[in-house]
């Protein structure tokens, strides 16, 4: 796998660093199930960030709810497993690489807004 594929999966994947922290941190733990209050202590982060990004995680095939409220890393194909692992160690060796890609990615819910507020011709 390139870099080039390892980032385009990380921006049409995942929403927000905080995003891909949660998916490495469940990632490195491949095992363990968390609930969100654990998951919000080990990355010192709140209910609001966790819980959004836990569903756009689950909705991209990497985690599961492995019993009730409590999820893990589950990647839903080999491929989505292995583009983890790959995901894992660029992020090691080029995090502020990878979090700038994130964070200049098009926000599906922030296009939304902003169109809200262009004006129309409606001839």
């Amino acid at each position: 796998m390139t870099d080039d594929q390892i980032f385009s999966f990380a921006c049409n994947t995942i929403r927000s660093v905080w995003a891909l922290e949660l998916l490495l941190l469940l990632h490195r733990h491949p095992t363990r199930s968390w609930s969100s209050d654990e998951l919000v202590r080990e990355l010192r982060s709140s209910q609001a960030v966790i819980l959004p990004s836990l569903e756009t995680l689950k909705t991209a095939g990497l985690v599961a709810e492995r019993e009730k409220g409590r999820v893990g890393y589950a990647a839903a194909t080999p491929d989505l497993h292995a583009m983890t692992d790959e995901l894992a160690k660029v992020y090691a060796t080029s995090p502020i690489a990878l979090a700038k890609a994130i964070m200049r990615a098009p926000n599906e819910k922030l296009a939304i807004f902003s169109d809200a507020f262009k004006f129309r011709d409606d001839k």
